[in-house]
């Protein structure tokens, strides 16, 4: 058995997989690229995948390259 099982989407910006997704799992992880993403936009996503029943953890900054 596991305790946790991870699906990484494609942006969600760019495909509506994540939200799809979000509503059959038991939480949600948005990472943004900070100072580089838009606050409306942060916010909109968050919003989505929080209204799609997946309780949304965190946000997490890439790790730096």
């Amino acid at each position: 058995t596991w305790d946790y099982i991870l699906i990484d989407t494609a942006p969600s910006v760019a495909a509506g997989d994540a939200v799809d997704l979000a509503a059959r799992a038991d939480a949600s992880i948005l990472v943004i690229h900070a100072g580089r993403e838009e606050r409306g936009l942060v916010a909109r996503l968050a919003r989505q995948l929080s209204e799609a029943r997946g309780e949304l953890l965190c946000f997490t900054p890439p790790c730096a390259h």
